[in-house]
C-alpha cells in the first residue's frame, strides 16, 4: 500500500506543475486585435462609429468608437486609416489598458458617402396644414379659411434617417399668404437644415358688405349695408365688422356693391363746410356773445377752423363744436 501511494502523490504534483507553466504563458501572451475596414463606406448618421467602417475581430467594444462627426451638405470625402488607429489608441488609454498588437487592413485611405434622406412635398403640405389648424383660432381669429395654395419644394433633403420638424409662423402674419419657417433637428437636438415656405390662404368672414353701389362723397346710411359672409382679399383682413363705424361716415372713394368696408375707405363727413355761415360762441368766463362767421374750410368735430368775422372782415381760429356751431375762448 505505502508502495502505491508514493508514486501516486508524485503524479499528482507533476500534474499540477505542468498546468502552472501552461497558464503563466498564457498570460503572457499579447491580445491581438483585427481591424478590416472596407475601401467605400455608405453612413446614415451624422456620427461615423467604426462599426459602420468594417469589422473587428478580437474586442467587441470597439465596435461604438466614434470616428467622425459629420455635418454640412458634402456628399462624400476621405478619411485615412491613421485616424482609426488613433481612435482606437485613445479608447484603450481611457480604459487604462494596455494597447493589443492592432492589424488595420485597409487601403490607406477610405471613402465615406453620406446616404440622402428626402422627405415628399406631399409630407411637409400636410406637416402646414396641421400646423395651421391647430393654430387656427389665433391666427385667423375665428375666420373661416381653407388653404388654396402652398409654395414648398417639391423635397427637402435631410442629412439622417430621423428628424423633429418644428414649424413656426413670421413675426408678422399677413392672413392669405402665410410665411412660415420649418426647421429640422436630428437626434442630438442639433438643427441640420432649415427651409422657409408659403401658405396662400382664402378667407371667408362674416362682415357688413355695400347693398349697392356708393358714389364718393356719399354719407352712408343704414340703407347702403348688409351683413354677409364674404371671401376675403388680402386689402379687405381689416373688415368692419361693427355697423356703428360705417353709418354716418363719408365715402373716400367709389364702393362697389358687395365689397366690404374697411376704414381705410371712410371718413368722418366735415361738420362744416367751406362757405358756411356758421354760429359763434364766444366764451369768457360765464360770459357768451354769439355772433355769425363765415366758414374758411370744411370743419370737422373738435378740430380747429378758420372763420372769417362778418363784422370786421377778419380772420380767426376757433374749434368746432357741432354742426354749423363753432366754438372761440377771448
Amino acid at each position: 500500500m505505502r508502495n502505491f501511494i508514493l508514486p501516486l502523490i508524485i503524479l499528482i504534483l507533476f500534474s499540477n506543475a505542468g498546468f502552472a507553466s501552461v497558464t503563466d504563458s498564457g498570460n503572457n501572451q499579447k491580445k491581438e486585435v483585427i481591424v478590416r475596414l472596407k475601401n467605400k463606406v455608405e453612413i446614415s448618421d451624422t456620427t461615423v462609429k467604426l462599426k459602420d467602417m468594417g469589422t473587428i475581430i478580437g474586442d467587441n467594444r470597439l465596435m461604438d468608437i466614434e470616428i467622425i462627426e459629420v455635418r454640412g451638405e458634402k456628399e462624400s470625402f476621405m478619411i485615412n486609416k491613421e485616424l482609426v488607429q488613433r481612435k482606437i489608441s485613445e479608447f484603450y488609454q481611457k480604459k487604462q489598458e494596455k494597447l493589443p498588437e492592432l492589424k488595420i487592413v485597409s487601403d490607406n485611405l477610405i471613402k465615406i458617402f453620406k446616404k440622402s434622406y428626402y422627405i415628399s412635398g406631399e409630407k411637409i403640405q400636410s406637416i402646414i396644414e396641421q400646423f395651421l389648424k391647430e393654430h387656427s383660432s389665433k391666427i385667423f381669429s375665428g375666420k373661416k379659411w381653407k388653404i388654396a395654395k402652398i409654395l414648398a419644394p417639391n423635397r427637402i433633403k435631410i442629412e439622417t434617417e430621423k428628424v423633429d420638424i418644428k414649424v413656426s409662423t413670421a413675426d408678422d402674419i399677413n392672413l392669405n399668404n402665410i410665411h412660415l419657417l420649418i426647421e429640422f433637428f436630428d437626434e442630438k437636438k442639433s438643427k441640420i437644415k432649415e427651409i422657409r415656405v408659403s401658405a396662400i390662404i382664402d378667407l371667408e368672414e362674416k362682415c357688413w358688405v355695400s347693398k349697392t353701389d356708393i358714389p364718393v362723397g356719399k354719407i352712408i346710411t343704414q340703407d347702403d349695408i348688409e351683413y354677409s359672409i364674404k371671401k376675403i382679399k388680402k386689402s379687405e383682413n381689416n373688415a368692419l365688422s361693427n355697423p356703428s363705424d360705417i353709418i354716418g361716415k363719408q365715402a373716400k372713394r367709389f364702393i362697389r356693391q358687395g365689397e366690404p368696408f374697411i376704414e381705410s375707405m371712410l371718413v368722418e363727413p366735415p361738420m362744416i363746410n367751406r362757405g358756411d355761415i356758421v354760429d359763434v360762441a364766444a366764451t369768457n368766463n360765464n360770459i357768451t356773445i354769439i355772433t355769425k362767421g363765415k366758414a374758411m374750410e370744411k370743419g370737422y368735430y373738435n378740430k380747429q377752423i378758420r372763420i372769417l368775422n362778418l363784422s370786421s372782415n377778419k380772420i380767426f381760429v376757433g374749434i368746432v363744436a357741432n354742426y354749423g356751431k363753432v366754438s372761440v375762448n377771448f
